[in-house]
This record gives C-alpha cells, structure tokens and sequence, in this order.
C-alpha cells in the first residue's frame, strides 16, 4: 500500500494523503489509547510516549496531530443537536486555545482539570490523543498554528 492510500476511496481514516509533488512520506501511527474499555491508558502515558519521538523532528520528519479539541456526537444521538455551538464547547475549546498559546502543556495533560466542560468535550480520548502528540513534540518558545479555528455541528472543532 503506498503511503496515504488505503483500501477504501477516502483511505485509510487520520492518515493525510500526500501533497501532490511533495517528497514527504506519510505514514500513520496507531494510538493505543487503552488497555481495556473501562481503563484508558492516562494522557500522560500518551504525552511521555510521544516525547520520545523527538529525534524524528531532529531529522526533518514532519509530524501531524489531526483529531479535535471537542469532539462530541452524544448531542445528535440524543435529539438535542443544535446549530449554535454548544457554550460547554465553547468555553472548553478556548481553554484549550489559551493553554496551547501559552505553552501550558500540564493543563492540557491533565484536561479534566480545565473545568467540568471537559468532560463533555472530551468524552473519549480518540480524538483529543492527537493533539496531545503533537503538543509534546512542540520546542520551548516555539508558537502554534491554528489550521482551522471554529465549531462545526455544535459540539466539534
């Protein structure tokens, strides 16, 4: 399978498909984010494993955390969806842009502790673990980009 292609038509889910022209290998990493359904192995686990991935920076690897900071379909399953973003989103989603901005990465290890938002915001760890990569790979001093900034289907961004 070349990299960034899978078997389906969109290829594989969270793996980006390379740039037209570009010479960047893509390939996706398996986030073993438990160890069994009840017992999900602690962000922090997930933040020390990732630090240890800092040599493929040294060597011009081009690392991508892609998931979300909020990322909660229980609204639609539950018939209360809404077209405005949800206010828990909202607030958790700006607590998270502050503690990325500033570097903070101890609160976003221990998101829980960014209000009772979080854990409506983050109801599994599949989507925020990404961030959390990426985050331990980020240099003292060195800013952040935001790709996209917004709330998609009230409870996503």
């Amino acid at each position: 399978m070349r990299p960034g292609v899978g078997p389906g038509p969109r290829g594989l889910v969270g793996t980006p498909a390379p740039l037209p022209a570009a010479e960047i290998p893509v390939f996706q990493l398996s986030l073993d984010y438990s160890f069994n359904d009840w017992h999900p192995k602690p962000v922090q686990h997930h933040y020390d494993l990732a630090r240890e991935l800092a040599p493929l920076r040294e060597q011009g690897v081009l690392v991508v955390g892609s998931g979300n900071i909020v990322h909660n379909l229980w609204p639609a399953s539950t018939g209360t969806w809404t077209p405005a973003p949800n206010p828990w989103a909202v607030e958790f989603d700006e607590r998270v842009r502050q503690c990325l901005v500033s570097g903070n990465h101890r609160d976003l290890v221990a998101f829980e502790s960014l209000g009772p938002s979080a854990s409506l915001a983050v109801p599994t760890l599949d989507h925020y673990l990404p961030m959390v990569y990426a985050l331990a790979l980020q240099e003292a001093g060195e800013p952040v980009t935001f790709v996209h900034e917004g709330m998609e289907n009230a409870s996503i961004s």
